[in-house]
């Protein structure tokens, strides 16, 4: 699942149960196929497995650390800037979870 703010894609390599939960949670904002050259800043990329075009900031942060919770393999979120700000101690709180967080500023 791709994700896109502020022109920073967010990979989240899910299930496709995982997908289909976020589907019923935010119906109409879970898409397949959504070409990236439409939307990106730069105008390009191919299309996006699946996309996520969140309501606010805060469904943005819940959807990535659901994602980042049932990802297969590892999750990469590039300028976190926004979740940092809104989710105190994230790091130490999925650390709690068992997670491997590796977080740099």
């Amino acid at each position: 699942m791709s994700t896109l703010t502020e022109g920073r894609a967010v990979s989240l390599p899910v299930s496709v149960s995982a997908i289909r939960h976020l589907e019923r949670i935010y119906p109409g904002h879970v898409v397949c196929g959504v070409p990236l050259a439409r939307i990106s800043r730069w105008r390009n990329g191919g299309l996006a497995d699946v996309f996520f075009f969140p309501r606010s900031g805060n469904d943005l942060a819940r959807v990535s650390q659901f994602c980042g919770l049932a990802a297969e393999g590892a999750t990469t979120i590039g300028d976190a800037w926004q979740i940092a700000r809104g989710y105190v101690g994230l790091a130490e709180k999925l650390r709690a979870l068992r997670a491997s967080v590796i977080w740099t500023a």
